[in-house]
């Protein structure tokens, strides 16, 4: 049963009450309140986007930054990554189908607990967004539960990340025509550091196997160059708002309407911003912005254009969210834009956050 009282303090002094039962929720949490200080307060910080270099500036020519390709493995039509049959009978140089090439891995012989092994050189897989490979299948049968699980491993043959069965990314159904098999990195969940192994595993529960040919397989980054705004000073930061900023040479003025259809003060962009959203190594929100209009897909966004005096003008998109949005270092949470197009046009563009560090009451960090 609740009970309710009252602790009264001096004519200057604070209450305290035990909540009853049915007023009980998040911010009122059940028992005896009794101070009156927040336990997390927040210190108010402005974040600047950089880029690895550290530098502010996303006016840049982001086509400079073409994607990163790692091959592992193409049927053996190229040197990459060693191949070996660790478990099973694999044909790494089969030239009974090929997507590139002449060559590609046939799996046609596998069963289940079959494993082939990839032995490459050390690389850090941050630098990559994407795993990809080519998939054919001959026969599929439905009988069983089948798999062709992906994991990797450091030089320790450590495994690193989430074991991903490639066969969840295609239409299991269709055969007898090449798919591309394009994984996020970020499915992998925790691939955080070095890696130089890959192992692909056969599962086959029940009735026949899986009948495939695999070529093209490899790691890519998307391209264009990145800047990111993180937890400040490695601790929990509290993001309240977004502001991207441009400043160009246009003959806009302050009452001109701005383009829904363009770019700032410009025509639409051929590839767009890559605004992502990165809270425990997943890619929480993604989301492409070619034009001013795309802006308006976040709720609580504002286009401003702020001057323009027919030679110079300040054009600017601000997000404001309702509930602060956490960046916790622990978790290696972070915000970023991908700029791919060439920007150098524009006088300079600027991606800024207002953030809080959190604090307990005595200031020290949480």
């Amino acid at each position: 049963m609740a009970i309710g009282f009252q602790i009264e303090g001096h004519s200057k002094g604070r209450s305290a009450a035990v909540q009853e039962g049915g007023s009980v929720g998040r911010y009122r949490p059940n028992g005896l309140i009794t101070y009156q200080m927040p336990y997390e307060t927040g210190n108010y910080t402005p974040i600047i986007a950089t880029d690895e270099d550290g530098n502010i500036d996303l006016a840049i020519d982001g086509t400079a930054y073409a994607a990163i390709v790692e091959n592992i493995h193409n049927g053996t039509d190229n040197a990459y990554w060693t191949a070996s049959a660790t478990v099973g009978t694999w044909t790494f140089n089969s030239v009974a189908q090929a997507y590139d090439g002449t060559r590609s891995i046939d799996g046609t012989a596998t069963t289940d607990g079959d494993i082939a092994r990839f032995d490459g050189t050390t690389i850090n897989p941050n630098s990559y967004t994407k795993f990809q490979a080519k998939l054919y299948f001959t026969s599929f049968p439905s009988v069983g539960n089948k798999a062709l699980n992906i994991q990797f491993y450091n030089s320790s043959n450590v495994a690193v990340g989430n074991s991903i069965n490639m066969y969840d990314y295609v239409n299991t159904s269709l055969l007898n025509t090449w798919q591309i098999v394009d994984i996020p990195l970020s499915a992998f969940d925790g691939l955080e550091e070095d890696i130089d192994r890959m192992d692909l595993t056969v599962v086959n529960t029940q009735g026949s196997p899986v009948d495939f040919y695999l070529d093209g397989i490899d790691l890519e980054s998307k391209g264009g160059r990145e800047f990111f705004l993180k937890p400040v000073k490695e601790e929990i930061t509290h993001i309240t708002s977004l502001e991207l900023s441009f400043v160009a040479t246009s003959t806009s003025t302050r009452n001109n309407d701005i383009d829904p259809t363009g770019f700032g003060f410009g025509v639409a962009l051929a590839k767009g911003m890559i605004f992502k959203t990165n809270q425990t190594n997943y890619d929480q929100f993604s989301y492409t912005l070619t034009q001013n209009s795309d802006f308006f897909t976040f709720p609580g966004a504002e286009i401003s254009h702020l001057y323009g005096d027919g030679t110079t003008a300040m054009f600017k998109f601000k997000l404001k969210y309702d509930t602060p949005l956490e960046l916790n270092p622990k978790t290696k949470d972070y915000l970023s834009i991908t700029v791919q197009d060439n920007l150098t046009s524009y006088g300079t563009i600027k991606f800024l956050g207002a953030g809080n560090i959190l604090r307990r009451p005595d200031l020290t960090s949480i």
